[in-house]
């Protein structure tokens, strides 16, 4: 299942305007573009989709191919839509990718702070050291904080040895917060249990991971 970010701008639009079979195509084409904006397609197919009849979708793609004088984005003369091969393609979808994108980055380092800071709050409580600056844990803190976050004390020590033979680097990076990457470890244990893959080590992601994800 995938999602498409619908911006609340959408009600100050002049397709807000329009009829109802209008509105519920436009938002359906939105849904079904891919990420070059394209909305692959027949028009009987776009109707069923959109659950307009065949001429509303057909009167909803005509009034988007026509140029718009009082649309907010002057680019392309206000038109919303051209046909390609295979269907249409959304005009602007490049530039509300681009706002879509910027929120999700926006999001995913609040969502990675956050989450960072209260690894490292929890491991204050057990260890009684406050996270300043990395020093890489001993195997007892490492006993402690699994057993706060109920990890076992045999998946602390993989975590430890793991970690201690990449010399304590996530990826190429030196690592900024074991807390907060044994945290990643043990939430990501249940994505390879039962898959085949073993004792697969459960790396932590940087964050141009996490945003990547966030932008998919």
């Amino acid at each position: 299942m995938s999602f498409t970010k619908l911006f609340s701008s959408i009600t100050e639009s002049t397709i807000w305007c329009e009829r109802d079979p209008i509105r519920l195509t436009w938002i359906t084409m939105m849904a079904m573009a891919d990420r070059k904006g394209r909305v692959f397609g027949s028009l009987p197919g776009l109707a069923h989709r959109a659950r307009v009849s065949l001429e509303d979708a057909a009167a909803a793609i005509e009034k988007f191919l026509q140029p718009d004088e009082y649309s907010r984005t002057r680019d392309f003369d206000g038109r919303r839509v051209e046909v390609i091969d295979g269907g249409w393609r959304l005009l602007n979808y490049f530039k509300y990718r681009e706002m879509r994108d910027e929120d999700a980055s926006r999001e995913a380092k609040r969502d990675y702070i956050n989450e960072r800071r209260k690894a490292e709050s929890l491991a204050l409580e057990v260890t009684g050291k406050p996270h300043k600056r990395f020093k890489k844990p001993t195997l007892e803190e490492c006993r402690l904080y699994a057993k706060k976050i109920g990890m076992s004390e045999a998946e602390a020590e993989k975590f430890m040895n793991y970690y201690e033979s990449k010399g304590w680097k996530v990826g190429k990076n030196p690592m900024v917060s074991w807390p907060h990457a044994m945290s990643g470890w043990f939430s990501r244990q249940g994505r390879f249990s039962g898959n085949g893959q073993g004792n697969t080590p459960q790396r932590e992601q940087t964050y141009d991971e996490i945003l990547r994800e966030a932008q998919q």
